[in-house]
């Protein structure tokens, strides 16, 4: 018969300033632990976790107009991952204007299935152009995402892109 084991996490007080900690096993008969020359039932795991931080503010613009999605409304940070290595993988275009990122001689139109990446948005080489043709629109557009690094991949996000109507009479 197989003893009842539990596992005990343990991380220490500084685990919000570390990116490992370690736990041990014991069972009713036997603290592995403490006792004299311990045979542990499981080895010591270290977990890294690595700090990300996340902004998405969202953009406010008029009718008509473009605006800069900069860094202080969209920002992705990874500890261990430099921003150009960061990348948002379009997964729904905006309805109502234009996704656009500057290069060196020309705008490029995003649509579904390109990318950016964090670097571009700290460079503020990406725009969102709301489209003439929708002068007077009033409302919300958005454009949907996949942040991902080198490791892993977010969940769909949603970038919401208020309009207001403004009257230029």
């Amino acid at each position: 018969m197989v003893p009842d084991v539990r596992s005990i996490p343990r991380p220490p007080a500084y685990i919000l300033a570390s990116s490992h900690y370690r736990y041990w096993s014991a069972d009713k008969l036997y603290n592995h632990q403490t006792a004299p020359n311990p045979q542990p039932l499981m080895g010591i795991l270290s977990i890294r976790s690595s700090r990300k931080f996340y902004r998405n503010a969202g953009l406010d613009l008029d009718s008509g107009d473009h605006r800069v999605i900069s860094s202080m409304v969209l920002e992705a940070a990874d500890l261990d991952t430099a921003p150009d290595q960061v990348f948002y993988f379009i997964s729904a275009a905006p309805r109502f204007g234009k996704l656009l990122l500057k290069t060196e001689s020309s705008w490029n139109e995003l649509s579904a299935g390109q990318n950016f990446t964090q670097e571009q948005v700290e460079q503020n080489r990406l725009w969102y152009h709301h489209r003439a043709s929708n002068t007077g629109f009033r409302g919300h557009d958005s454009f949907r995402f996949i942040l991902s690094d080198v490791d892993s991949e977010s969940l769909t996000q949603s970038f919401l892109i208020s309009i207001r109507t403004v009257d230029r009479g």
